[in-house]
């Protein structure tokens, strides 16, 4: 996990730094004038907004020894299903690569290119912002080499 503060909000990338969006850990979008690392909380002074803090402690983190690589490509979770205007897609990677995630509409249509880029490999996560699809059912695609996941979903409003 990776955070930069901005006059946006707190972002977060949750693959090394491939792909940011905003943090969803209960800040609001405010301007971050300052990020700092004292006794073991890290402190955020915030336009308006005062100072947020968490404990270091409290932050997810992985070492090498927790680490397990999956042993097939797979997804993990799709949610929310139906989604409005962010869709959230956990998933499995057995080796590194490249990926493409798109979704289908159901005449077989990409709809959305969601994701082109590489991963390594292990269990991922990704938020994608969909607020410009039209309502309906579509299909989720992850292809990575010639390996191909799908699962349907539906968009609502």
């Amino acid at each position: 996990m990776i955070w930069a503060a901005t006059e946006i909000g707190l972002i977060e990338s949750l693959d090394d730094g491939a792909t940011w969006q905003l943090a969803d850990n209960g800040l609001p979008a405010v301007s971050i004038w300052q990020m700092k690392l004292i006794d073991g909380e890290v402190l955020l002074a915030t336009h308006g907004r005062g100072v947020w803090t968490v404990p270091v402690s409290a932050i997810p983190t992985e070492t090498a020894s927790e680490v397990s690589i999956p042993t097939e490509f797979a997804i993990d979770s799709i949610w929310p299903n139906p989604f409005g205007s962010e869709l959230r897609v956990s998933w499995e990677a057995p080796q590194s690569g490249s990926v493409r995630i798109e979704l289908i509409d159901i005449q077989g249509r990409i709809a959305a290119s969601l994701f082109t880029g590489t991963v390594t490999a292990g269990k991922q996560q990704q938020r994608f912002t969909t607020a410009s699809l039209a309502a309906g059912a579509y299909f989720l695609r992850i292809q990575s080499g010639d390996q191909v996941l799908a699962r349907s979903v539906i968009k609502a409003r």
